[in-house]
């Protein structure tokens, strides 16, 4: 689970064991591990779920503008899914060089999977 280090201005990957212990209220009030739960290298993790306002069907997503999430996937060598209501879908999304297209997204009704984006995505 993301957890947000403010000495180094970005996020990193933690083990949560369990919920109701290890999730504390983080950055913007939103529950994320505690400074006690382990850190996960990116490298090891198998899959990345990762939220979003908007996705595009080419596998691009619109999040809150600061770029968080972008930097942590962009050293993730695994399978990062989008997970969205279908209402968040929309054809296309304005794209810049560091953003990382995604290898699908989820939503209730669709499993989206994102051929260009290969392995590593972008």
């Amino acid at each position: 689970m993301p957890s947000y280090l403010a000495d180094k201005d970005l996020y990193e990957a933690a083990l949560v064991a369990d919920a109701h212990k290890d999730l504390k209220p983080g950055r913007y009030g939103i529950l994320e591990p505690g400074p006690d739960c382990p850190r996960i290298p990116i490298l090891n993790l198998d899959i990345i779920l990762v939220p979003g306002v908007a996705f595009s069907r080419d596998g691009y997503r619109l999040g809150r503008g600061r770029g968080y999430y972008d930097r942590l996937l962009a050293h993730a060598r695994c399978c990062k899914w989008g997970v969205a209501f279908d209402c968040q879908l929309t054809k296309h999304l304005p794209v810049e060089a560091r953003d990382i297209q995604l290898d699908g997204i989820a939503t209730p009704r669709q499993w989206l999977e994102i051929p260009a984006a290969g392995a590593g995505g972008k």
